[in-house]
């Protein structure tokens, strides 16, 4: 019988951090409670809107969409050109069409963890550097950028390095 004994101990340990564990790892942005109320006066407070463009999902400046939706209120959006499946994959095994799956998953929880929005232009790597012969492919993804850009009406939109893309003596990742 002292097995039972042993059991309830653990029954009640394994509870304990059960609790423990959920109450330190809550949402960005919770629903209840003192933080909730905190976070709703900022976002009533943010008028800003803030647009991120990105080569890939993984490329974009999360710190500083943190900082802006969070701490700011900010409406919040990125915008990608690409799925992720030009980028290397260092997993073995893993399809490009595997790798663009799973990096766009990640990218739309991270962009809902934070309260925004994650668009992507479908383009690859490739028709983005292709010669001027193909400039009308091209010119779809800049019109669904502007579309992009009209709908949301951006205060701020964050360039990154990445996104300006590399002649052909220069490498493609710095």
């Amino acid at each position: 019988m002292p097995y039972k004994r042993y059991i309830s101990i653990l029954f009640f340990f394994a509870n304990l951090f059960s609790n423990t564990y959920s109450q330190e790892f809550s949402p960005l942005l919770p629903d209840t409670g003192y933080q909730a109320i905190v976070q709703k006066k900022v976002d009533l407070g943010g008028g800003l809107v803030v647009l991120s463009v990105a080569l890939a999902p993984g490329f974009e400046d999360l710190p500083t969409l943190t900082y802006y939706r969070l701490k700011q209120g900010a409406k919040i959006g990125c915008v990608y050109f690409t799925n992720g499946e030009d980028v290397p994959n260092y997993e073995y095994g893993k399809t490009p069409y595997e790798t663009a799956k799973q990096r766009k998953e990640e990218a739309y929880q991270v962009m809902s963890m934070l309260g925004g929005e994650a668009y992507f232009l479908n383009a690859s790597l490739l028709s983005l550097r292709s010669t001027e012969k193909e400039s009308l492919n091209r010119q779809k993804y800049v019109d669904k950028l502007e579309t992009i850009i009209s709908d949301m009406k951006p205060d701020v939109i964050l360039l990154n390095s990445d996104c300006f893309f590399p002649t052909k003596n220069q490498k493609m990742y710095n």
